[in-house]
């Protein structure tokens, strides 16, 4: 169960990864503002004095901003991917260690019984005699 788990957040990060390193491509890929309109249908808005708008208050956001706080998610999916990496690698290393451990138990385990049967075996023979 734990180990699909881990699967599953391996596969997320990574592909959560992978999506923002697309974004940060297309978003330095593509033009920051869209092309004005040319033709009989392009309107262009001006603002006047009585709408009480100031002329920044239309705007988007500038495309630093947004690759500010795409590169930000990024980075932290990132630092995410390589903690969850590391943890995992850990983890592996200390199971693999404790596996070790376990069978070299096991098989102390299995000496010392077939050292008792045959000190059993010397004793039942010299019963005997």
């Amino acid at each position: 169960m734990t180990k699909t788990v881990r699967n599953i957040f391996l596969v997320v990060f990574i592909f959560s990864t992978l999506f923002g390193c697309g974004l940060l491509m297309t978003s330095f890929a593509a033009p920051s503002a869209p092309a004005p309109a040319v033709g009989p249908s392009a309107q262009v808005a001006v603002p006047t004095p009585d709408s009480g708008q100031s002329i920044g208050e239309n705007e988007k956001p500038s495309a630093l901003s947004n690759n500010f706080a795409l590169v930000s998610s990024l980075a932290t999916s990132l630092a995410s991917l390589i903690g969850f990496v590391t943890t995992t690698a850990i983890t592996w290393r200390k199971e693999k260690r404790e596996s070790s451990l376990v069978d070299m138990e096991r098989k102390k385990l299995e000496l010392e019984i077939e050292k008792s049967k045959l000190e059993l075996e010397e004793l039942k023979r010299e019963k005997k005699k």
